[in-house]
């Protein structure tokens, strides 16, 4: 537990359940994946929370919608998944499009199984259960994809936070990595451990979460930080990794007011990455 950090804006109480009609999730998260190898030579699926090609391939065989941000993702992908209640369908799509207005990108989106992504002895998927991925798929004006577990929405909105915040947490992290892929970054950043690709993304989530703290004063986010006592360890750095990591990015857009250009630039400079 991360305790003695510096948490002041991530910690303060969540009072308002109306995040996602405000648009306003963010903090920086994304689920752990196990990192044990399989003792046969089954492909990997995953590097980070980002989806290798095979495990893209794997994800695409399952023949589930995605849907570009922009055109109702949630709410014209009922064949699939949907939350089962329309309003919060279409506050989650519009808080989805504050995501990616915010960082420039637009990846397809949409639910789906992990457990079917699973290989034969069922190791790489435990516990991950959304990725990004720069692979595009075949619907116009997208690029990327980012997927989202139904097994981890049900358990975040109705265990841990109906107000949507942690949700949107972990999707802001995921829109971070697109946004590493459009920029070129994403090659020479997944390396070490934890993987810098990874600590950049939650910079980038913390960025978000000041912008929107920015517009609208009242917002509080003790949801968030929480969230990060819960997932961090492996190769996503450890829970005061990572939370210092969104406090970076945080101040970066609620104190200094930086433009998106500037903020990425400070990320990967808190990475040690140099332009």
């Amino acid at each position: 537990m991360a305790a003695e950090v510096d948490d002041r804006y991530l910690r303060q109480p969540q009072t308002r359940r109306g995040v996602l009609r405000t648009c306003c999730g963010c903090a920086s998260a994304a689920l752990i994946a196990n990192t044990t190898t399989a003792a046969t030579a089954a492909p990997r699926l995953f590097e980070g929370c980002l989806l290798t090609p095979a495990g893209y391939e794997r994800y695409r065989s399952l023949g589930e919608g995605l849907y570009p941000v922009a055109e109702g993702l949630i709410s014209r992908n009922r064949h699939w998944h949907t939350t089962f209640d329309p309003a919060i369908d279409r506050d989650l799509d519009r808080a989805l499009g504050v995501v990616a207005d915010l960082f420039g990108v637009n990846p397809a989106f949409g639910f789906y199984d992990p457990a079917k992504l699973q290989n034969p002895v069922g190791i790489e998927t435990n516990g991950m259960n959304a990725f990004a991925s720069p692979e595009n798929t075949d619907i116009l004006g997208t690029r990327g994809t980012v997927g989202f577990g139904w097994d981890l929405f049900h358990r975040e909105f109705y265990q841990f936070d109906n107000s949507g915040l942690t949700m949107m947490a972990i999707i802001a992290h995921e829109f971070g990595h697109i946004l590493q892929q459009d920029r070129g970054h994403l090659p020479a950043i997944k390396v070490g451990y934890p993987l810098k690709s990874e600590i950049n993304a939650d910079f980038l989530s913390g960025y978000f979460l000041g912008s929107r703290k920015q517009r609208l004063p009242s917002l509080q986010f003790r949801k968030a930080g929480e969230l990060f006592a819960r997932l961090g360890g492996a190769d996503h750095g450890t829970s005061q990794e990572r939370l210092d990591a969104a406090e970076a990015g945080f101040r970066v857009a609620y104190v200094e007011n930086s433009s998106l250009d500037d903020a990425v630039r400070a990320g990967l400079e808190y990475i040690g990455f140099q332009l």
